[in-house]
């Protein structure tokens, strides 16, 4: 289980950010005049108070009308559905809407229910405005039902070390081959080995790793070997001279690539790219992961023939998310004329 020791600034209104609680401890701190533990559930108004309550990862043999793609977007989004048989216009979607200020929504998730009873306290969490849309959920009796879903967003963005720990799944661990510790001092598990400086031959026993969220500047042939890490791929790939590993961040590509994979990307060998996942920079971009200039996304174009030359008329690129909440990237043709592809991807470490 993931812990963390109490600072001050984590204290909010009786939870501390990231300790566990369970649904009574929450009713008993929210000043609830009963233990209402048996009716929360996902989630209770009461006393303009709204705890609510995710189970992560779910289990198979649940009720399929609970079972609801909730996921993080990034760690200061939450994608959240309502209870079945809820519509727009039902009163407890109404009340969460409009909620003022007035409304307290404290949020609480545990990884799944093998961690027990006990759910972490994220933090209180907001909805966004326009995010709130009505849609439908097969029940067990194969029925579609009315059910609500939205974008919360929390007041405080997730450490990440508990982010990755909920989101990750228990089958998705790969065995570590490295360790290292992040910047707030958690350990990160890596599927490779990073080489001292003394033993990196660069490009015959080893491949740059880069960090892109620190700045596109560093994918440059001008730099030096002691300027970034070295690593030693896993054993089915070769180190070439076109290779590097980076880390992917987000939910923008879920469908190929898990948040906070280590990927391998070959430098662009050019011609065609489309249908191609690739990593480009653009100042036009702005990437809910990735922040300003650089996106991992599907690479699409539509082009024209003026008789000699094929030229672009506009660049598309496609996110590959379970969450509809990313939207392609549109390039015309005077921004695309300035898109620098980084590298194209190979695959997943």
């Amino acid at each position: 289980t993931f812990k963390s020791s109490f600072l001050k600034e984590k204290f909010v209104d009786g939870f501390i950010l990231y300790q566990k609680y369970s649904r009574k401890d929450v009713c008993r701190i929210l000043s609830w005049d009963v233990n209402e533990e048996s009716t929360v559930y996902g989630y209770k108004i009461k006393n303009n108070t709204c705890p609510i309550f995710v189970n992560y990862h779910k289990e198979e043999d649940i009720a399929a009308s609970t079972k609801f793609p909730e996921m993080f977007l990034n760690n200061s989004k939450f994608l959240w559905y309502s209870k079945p048989n809820r519509k727009l216009l039902s009163k407890d979607i109404i009340y969460i809407k409009n909620h003022n200020d007035t409304l307290r929504i404290p949020f609480f998730i545990k990884k799944h229910n093998g961690e027990g009873t006990d759910f972490y306290y994220m933090g209180d969490v907001k909805p966004i405005d326009n995010s709130f849309e009505e849609t439908t959920i097969e029940n067990d009796k194969k029925v579609r039902v009315p059910v609500v879903k939205l974008i919360f967003e929390l007041n405080t963005p997730v450490e990440s070390s508990l982010y990755n720990y909920i989101t990750v799944g228990d089958s998705e661990v790969k065995p570590a081959k490295a360790i290292k510790k992040s910047t707030e001092g958690a350990i990160i598990q890596m599927p490779f080995k990073i080489l001292p400086f003394e033993k990196v031959k660069p490009y015959i026993n080893s491949v740059p790793l880069y960090d892109i969220s620190v700045a596109a500047g560093g994918f440059s042939e001008d730099q030096q070997a002691e300027n970034f890490e070295w690593i030693e791929l896993p054993k089915e790939f070769k180190a070439n001279k076109d290779y590097f590993v980076c880390k992917v961040v987000g939910e923008s590509m879920n469908k190929k690539i898990k948040n906070g994979s280590w990927c391998l990307f070959k430098k662009d060998p050019g011609g065609s790219r489309e249908g191609k996942i690739v990593l480009v920079q653009n100042i036009k971009i702005q990437d809910s992961d990735f922040g300003a200039g650089l996106t991992i996304k599907e690479y699409h174009s539509k082009k024209v023939f003026d008789g000699e030359l094929w030229s672009h008329v506009e660049i598309i690129l496609k996110p590959l998310s379970y969450s509809d909440s990313y939207q392609d990237i549109v390039l015309q043709e005077d921004e695309s004329n300035e898109l620098n592809v980084i590298g194209v991807f190979v695959a997943v470490l």
